[in-house]
């Protein structure tokens, strides 16, 4: 197949396609087949390319004319919009991607979507962590970026997350790279295959990395500030349940790199910034209640009355009691 070729290709119906024209709203049998979980007494199915995967990738055109049911991937996918758009839901939270957007999700990030026209062509490449294991060869700790390290995050196995990544309108070099992958792919496998494959890979995660301080840098700053924004509007009115791991899940974050964005906007870490909202409260509470001190200590999720005493002695130099008399 020649490379002028690959939009003709990419564009004309597969069995399965064929398949949902002709069956409309109706549930591929493949699914029959394929493993699940239940989740928040949802069925999640389990995408698993281990058979295809003999060259650690494949690359899948996802089906149109029919809707992709809530499911989880073995490995870190990567969705590509050749061209028109698609609605996904990540985490029960609409996604809408255009052409030129690329999506990166994590094993266990849970999604759907809805089903897509003739000009909406969505490619998957499901990787094995070797395609990109050896970007990490020169870094002796995690590294500080916001895509590598969600690469590095989905190696670890002994924590489960549920992070993704969206760059919106890849730049013209990632695309170019992502559609020779494809044409590679799809074409008379060359003797080579396999090394020609990697290399375009290796290419393809360091142009991704730089993506995100290149043309979308003044825009990806401004999602940071909200995201900033964000974290001390959440701290501000739900700091007895907000956590780190929730914030950076629902805003797609890598947790180490959510942790040291706040770090660097704030000057301070988020687990001082919630510790300064409980005892701001426990302030409220003692100027405005007569509820023990006990009491307040624990309605501001403090793990004991020692702790309380200590923190709230550390910014206030005195006692809850003696903050309380002096403020009356």
């Amino acid at each position: 197949m020649y490379f002028k070729d690959l939009d003709s290709f990419l564009k004309l119906n597969t069995p399965q396609e064929i398949w949902h024209l002709h069956n409309p709203n109706k549930k591929s049998e493949r699914y029959n087949n394929m493993d699940y979980e239940f989740h928040n007494n949802d069925k999640i199915y389990i995408f698993d390319f281990s058979e295809d995967l003999i060259n650690d990738f494949v690359v899948i055109k996802e089906t149109r004319y029919t809707e992709l049911y809530k499911h989880r991937h073995k490995y870190v996918e990567l969705n590509y919009v050749y061209s028109g758009k698609c609605k996904y839901f990540v985490n029960d939270k609409e996604l809408i991607l255009e052409k030129g957007d690329f999506a990166i999700f994590e094993q266990n990030v849970i999604h759907s979507a809805e089903p897509k026209g003739k000009n909406d062509i969505v490619i998957n490449i499901a990787i094995k962590e070797k395609i990109y294991q050896s970007l990490f060869i020169n870094y002796g700790e995690i590294p500080n970026n916001l895509f590598l390290s969600f690469l590095f995050d989905s190696m670890n196995r002994t924590c489960k997350r549920n992070q993704f990544l969206i760059i919106k309108k890849c730049n013209p070099y990632i695309e170019m790279i992502i559609q020779t992958i494809i044409h590679i792919y799809f074409s008379d496998r060359e003797i080579n295959f396999e090394l020609i494959s990697k290399e375009y890979f290796k290419i393809l995660f360091l142009h991704l990395t730089n993506q995100i301080y290149d043309q979308n840098l003044s825009r990806f700053e401004q999602k940071e500030d909200d995201i900033i924004l964000n974290v001390l509007q959440r701290v501000q009115e739900e700091f007895n349940t907000i956590t780190l791991h929730k914030l950076a899940t629902e805003h797609g974050y890598n947790y180490n790199y959510l942790s040291n964005l706040i770090v660097k906007k704030l000057g301070k870490s988020f687990s001082e910034i919630k510790l300064n909202r409980q005892l701001e409260v426990s302030e409220d509470y003692l100027l405005n209640s007569n509820i023990p001190v006990y009491k307040i200590s624990e309605i501001c999720v403090f793990n004991n009355l020692n702790y309380f005493y200590k923190k709230f002695k550390e910014k206030n130099h005195c006692t809850p009691k003696e903050w309380k008399k002096n403020n009356m």
